[in-house]
């Protein structure tokens, strides 16, 4: 797929798997809008689809600090569920029951799986941090000042 609307070399980057597509509606404080879903391994991308292979892009959020809260039924607004992210919050509207738990359990399988990463990757890296900043105490401490918010908010994944 053709896409348009973020800097180059955005959309495809080594080791980003696509993992599920589709049209949904997307529900923010604005307005209600059907926009096309792209999921892969670390993000999830939305935006207009123009033609079969032609995206433009509005927004790429990554997945490592989202979240999913499943919306009960209303009468007026049925199968939605709210992402939530640092970056940006909004609810998604499916057309069927099935679709949208296709699209949690997507979702939720691609921020654990990220988790489960980023949380090796940064455990290894204060492991590293530690063992080579023990004769530099000052760097080390300047480092643990700001490595100890993100260890703290990793270790709660």
């Amino acid at each position: 797929m053709q896409a348009f609307g973020l800097p180059e070399g955005k959309l495809a980057i080594p080791g980003r798997s696509f993992l599920r597509e589709g049209n949904m509606l997307k529900v923010c404080r604005k307005a209600v809008k059907m926009r096309w879903f792209l999921l892969t391994a670390d993000v999830l991308i939305y935006g207009k689809k123009f033609f079969e292979t032609v995206m433009k892009v509005n927004n790429m959020i990554p997945l490592v600090h989202t979240s999913l809260v499943d919306q009960e039924d209303r009468l007026n607004l049925q199968n939605c569920f709210q992402l939530i992210s640092i970056e940006k919050s909004f609810s998604i509207v499916c057309a069927s029951y099935e679709e949208k738990r296709d699209w949690m359990y997507a979702i939720m399988d691609a921020i654990s799986e990220l988790r489960k990463a980023h949380k090796f990757t940064q455990n290894n890296k204060l492991n590293n941090l530690k063992i080579s900043n023990l004769s530099e105490t000052n760097n080390a401490n300047i480092d643990n000042q700001f490595l100890k918010p993100i260890s703290h908010h990793l270790s709660n994944f």
